[in-house]
C-alpha cells in the first residue's frame, strides 16, 4: 500500500517485512518504522503514527473503521 499524507505530502509505503517506509519528497529524507510507529532507521525520525499503523496493517486485523459503531442497530 502506498499513501500520500494530505497535509505533509509525506509518502507512506508498506514494505515486505511488515515495516513502513516514510519519505519526505521535498527534502529527500526517509525513515523506516515498525507498524507501531517506532523509528527503526533513516534520517527521518517522525511521521503520522496513525497513518504508519494503517499502512503497516495494524488496523486491518479484524478491526473496522467504525469500531464498535459497526454493530449498532440502524
Amino acid at each position: 500500500m502506498r499513501v500520500r499524507h494530505a497535509y505533509s505530502g509525506f509518502i507512506y509505503e508498506s514494505m515486505d517485512d511488515g515495516n513502513v517506509s516514510v519519505k519526505n519528497p521535498k527534502t529527500g529524507e526517509a525513515g523506516i518504522f515498525n507498524r507501531d510507529a517506532v523509528w527503526i532507521s533513516g534520517s527521518l525520525k517522525y511521521g503520522d503514527h496513525h497513518l504508519i499503523g494503517h499502512v503497516g496493517g495494524k488496523t486491518a486485523e479484524g478491526a473496522t473503521s467504525l469500531g464498535e459503531f459497526s454493530n449498532r442497530r440502524r
